[in-house]
C-alpha cells in the first residue's frame, strides 16, 4: 500500500520526510494513518513513491547493520 507522510518522522524503514510517497504492508500503513503523521496519497501523486532506506541498502526493516563478532579463543 502507498503512504504519504504529512510529517517528517524517524521510523524502522528510516527518516522520512513530509511529502514521502512509500510502498509498505497495509498494517504498517495503517498504523502510520492511525498515528496521523501519513495519509493515502491523491491520485495525482500516486506511483512516485520512494524507495525505503532499507530498501536501497537491500535490507529488510528489521535487520541491524551493526554485527557482533564472537571472541576468538585461542589455546596457546
Amino acid at each position: 500500500m502507498q503512504i504519504e507522510f504529512t510529517k517528517s518522522a524517524v521510523t524502522l524503514f528510516g527518516a522520512v520526510e513530509k511529502g514521502d510517497i512509500l510502498n509498505i504492508s497495509d498494517k504498517s500503513a495503517l498504523a502510520f494513518i492511525q498515528a496521523g503523521i501519513a495519509k493515502i496519497p491523491s491520485k495525482k501523486r500516486e506511483g512516485k513513491a520512494k524507495k525505503t532506506p532499507a530498501e536501497e541498502k537491500n535490507l529488510k526493516p528489521q535487520d541491524s547493520e551493526e554485527t557482533t563478532a564472537e571472541p576468538e579463543i585461542s589455546n596457546e
